[in-house]
């Protein structure tokens, strides 16, 4: 009796799977986030820059489209994600429950990519139904945290669901090569995984993580003649093509990364080491605690990354240890089993390291002990070390797995649910005071503001000026700023005055 598995499906069954999926996580995150009262705050910092350009002038949006858009920006390189955002900002302006679906239809996808790697990686050790199980219960795991809300609410934010999304699939592909060897699903790998840094900066920390391990694989299947002469050769030009792709989109990113020297001189070798081994450390502790947090964040101590630094440098060698003995058993016995744990593996594990050596560089103009403060608080920035440690963690547990199969219908779960029960706790307890804004119903306040200018219009007087602080607590605008967004909601008044 041949058992169904997801990769054996017909075409079409495969492809309702992959097209449901996504949807049915979205609908049950969004039942979750509304039950919980989390609103959208369309109008905070670059969401609400985005929508007042979206009603500029022509000359207001074409410079804006060359100096921030086309242009480097704050470390990321992304003119295409960042033009389909303008468009949707110009087409939904201040739909709150467009911005709201949007984010749930990314996290939908988010949440269906993570369980379409648990179910490959899985399968490999498993029977597919285990696997099923095991991708469903976990699907939603990462969708369930802290973080994840305040992700949500940030409608700019979804550029880092789409990297995650992307390195997810990018993940899954990787298993699947390494369970069928195939060209093509070794090009999937390595251009999906370049692909994140057309949506994030963060891209290039997992594009070069793909391209160390896939030389790896290669390597080793080279090694141990598991793999044709042809299909190495098509890999490896793919491989050499998204080396090229990457490099260059790296130094267009750093174009405007010029730090001046700190006022004590150039910082030495020893201290940027000593900064990127603490902040290794520190930043997986702190992803991981996030993973789990209960709004008592401990504050990080920033004069003891001496300290740190050893600890991380342990950390950096015992994974480089784990993984040089996988990869040499692999290329020695050709075991496709220890390859799999090798490659899915080391993938997480050097993107976290790259990314890691990425603020580093971006800060090795910054002598300041808290310099590195905001990457290990910022939801934005835990955001990815938590995703390589979550990828990691079901890679690890292959063998647990293995070794009992119940674990793998129960284990993922029993995970997904008391994160869902905690984040709920958090969200209710202590994410109004940690994250206040994300409390602020953005829609019914802005449409208050439209509407009192709106009758000072019709009454011929200027326009009242006040403060959008609560609506914009990054940028901290006022209406004078909003005012071609204004002057759309108005229905076009242009020459809108406001009073001193």
């Amino acid at each position: 009796m041949t058992t169904t598995t997801f990769s054996n499906r017909s075409p079409l069954s495969r492809n309702a799977i992959l097209a449901i999926s996504p949807l049915l996580v979205a609908l049950l995150f969004a039942t979750y986030c509304r039950w919980l009262n989390i609103r959208v705050t369309f109008l905070q910092a670059e969401s609400g820059l985005y929508l007042q350009q979206a009603f500029a002038p022509v000359a207001d949006q074409w410079t804006f489209l060359t100096r921030h858009m086309l242009s480097p920006y704050n470390g990321h390189f992304i003119p295409l994600a960042f033009m389909a955002e303008f468009l949707q900002a110009k087409l939904y302006g201040t739909s709150e429950a467009f911005w709201f679906s949007r984010q749930m239809l990314v996290c939908g996808t988010l949440g269906a990519a993570c369980g379409h790697y648990i179910y490959r990686v899985a399968s490999d050790v498993v029977p597919p139904r285990h696997a099923m199980v095991a991708a469903v219960g976990g699907s939603a795991f990462f969708l369930f945290q802290p973080f994840m809300l305040e992700m949500v609410s940030w409608p700019f934010m979804v550029f880092q669901l789409l990297a995650l999304t992307l390195t997810a699939v990018s993940a899954s592909s990787l298993a699947q090569y390494v369970q069928n060897p195939r060209p093509r699903t070794f090009l999937a790998f390595v251009f999906l995984a370049y692909s994140t840094m057309h949506v994030s900066g963060v891209g290039a920390a997992v594009s070069v993580a793909a391209l160390a391990t896939a030389a790896c694989v290669l390597t080793a299947q080279s090694i141990s003649d598991t793999i044709s002469d042809s299909d190495r050769r098509i890999c490896y030009v793919g491989l050499f093509a998204v080396a090229i792709l990457t490099v260059g989109h790296g130094l267009i990113m750093t174009v405007e990364t010029s730090p001046a020297s700190p006022p004590g001189g150039p910082l030495t070798l020893q201290f940027q080491a000593a900064r990127f081994f603490s902040l290794l450390m520190d930043s997986s502790y702190a992803a991981t605690r996030a993973m789990w947090a209960n709004g008592g964040f401990p504050w990080p101590r920033l004069d003891v990354q001496r300290i740190e630094a050893v600890y991380g440098f342990g950390l950096a060698a015992s994974v480089a240890m784990i993984l040089l003995g996988l990869l040499c058993r692999a290329a020695s016995t050709g075991d496709r089993q220890c390859l799999a744990s090798f490659a899915t593996t080391a993938y997480p594990c050097v993107a976290l390291l790259a990314y890691t050596m990425l603020i580093a560089t971006r800060l090795r103009g910054q002598s300041e002990p808290n310099a590195v403060l905001a990457y290990l608080i910022g939801g934005r920035y835990l955001l990815f070390p938590s995703f390589f440690i979550f990828l990691t963690a079901v890679s690890l547990s292959r063998s647990l797995f293995s070794s009992t199969p119940l674990f793998c219908t129960t284990l993922p779960g029993v995970l997904t649910l008391t994160a869902a029960i905690g984040t709920a706790v958090f969200a209710t307890t202590e994410m109004p005071r940690i994250w206040p804004h994300t409390q602020v119903d953005t829609a019914a306040e802005w449409q208050a503001i439209v509407s009192t200018a709106r009758s000072e219009v019709a009454a011929g007087a200027p326009v009242t000026n006040r403060s959008l602080k609560s609506l914009d607590p990054g940028f901290q605008s006022d209406l004078r700023k909003a005012r071609y967004l204004l002057q759309w909601e108005l229905g076009g008044h242009d020459g809108l005055t406001f009073a001193p």
